[in-house]
């Protein structure tokens, strides 16, 4: 992109500033594809469920998400080429409450870095979310809530932030009545609410910034029984999102839950 657009500088030590690293760990896993700017978020979703609640008391599941960002950032002077990489390591609780209801603690700790250069970025996200699972004839459906607090904070200067968040999920599954890659297919149809207690600057633009506090997501998603694996790590969904709300709105290729 750098070398196609005249005008456009290469990312500097001070340009990371310009997009809040706190929002980008927060976002769900697969690709959001920003819809009137530039950005590009990639979050792969590596998984592995260490202890499965069919075979435990609680389940414990390790996270290897790996991100990638690819901004284009206009300001008054040049357009900033800003690319990023990230990984935040994490693990999740599944403890149940009841037959159809978990609680699941959660906590994410990792670098993130801009690759032309600048302060190191250490990344952190704290939090809960529950599911409760009802069904009704052939339908399955998962509601749920996640309050957390994602944040990051670096070495060589005071630049940190946090963003809590509380969002509300429902999802509905049905079987498809036919197998997807020799295992029983199913569809999801789903919609989450994000709400930010504060506003929160996605891009710190000088031109047009995005600023959110309240957004929508609705999506389909495709899944399997048992769940999809490449090599030991689990891809429980692979679907299509949209989010909405305010001033930034992305397509989403969602690998894994939605939520």
């Amino acid at each position: 992109m750098a070398n196609i657009v005249a005008g456009i500088a290469h990312a500097n030590d001070n340009d990371s500033n310009a997009i809040n690293w706190a929002f980008q760990v927060g976002l769900g896993d697969g690709f959001s594809i920003g819809t009137q700017e530039n950005a590009n978020v990639y979050k792969l979703p590596f998984s592995y469920t260490n202890r499965h609640l069919r075979d435990y008391e609680w389940g414990l599941k390790l996270k290897f998400p790996l991100t990638v960002g690819v901004y284009n950032i206009e300001t008054a002077d040049k357009d900033i080429d800003l690319d990023v990489l990230a990984i935040v390591p994490g693990i999740e609780l599944q403890i149940p409450i009841r037959d159809n209801w978990i609680l699941i603690p959660l906590l994410n700790f990792g670098l993130g870095k801009n690759t032309s250069g600048g302060d190191l970025q250490y990344l952190y996200s704290v939090g809960i979310k529950h599911h409760v699972f009802f069904g009704w004839k052939n339908l399955d459906f998962t509601f749920g809530n996640t309050l957390r607090n994602d944040g990051y904070f670096t070495d060589g200067n005071d630049n940190s932030d946090n963003v809590p968040l509380f969002s509300t999920y429902l999802d509905m599954r049905f079987p498809l009545g036919f197998n997807l890659l020799n295992k029983s297919g199913y569809l999801s149809l789903y919609a989450i609410n994000y709400y930010y207690f504060d506003d929160v600057t996605v891009i710190d633009s000088e031109t047009i910034p995005i600023e959110v506090d309240t957004q929508w997501e609705l999506g389909i998603t495709f899944s399997s029984i048992p769940s999809w694996k490449i090599w030991f790590f689990e891809i429980e969904r692979v679907g299509l999102g949209y989010r909405f709300g305010d001033g930034f709105s992305a397509i989403r290729l969602v690998f894994g839950m939605p939520f």
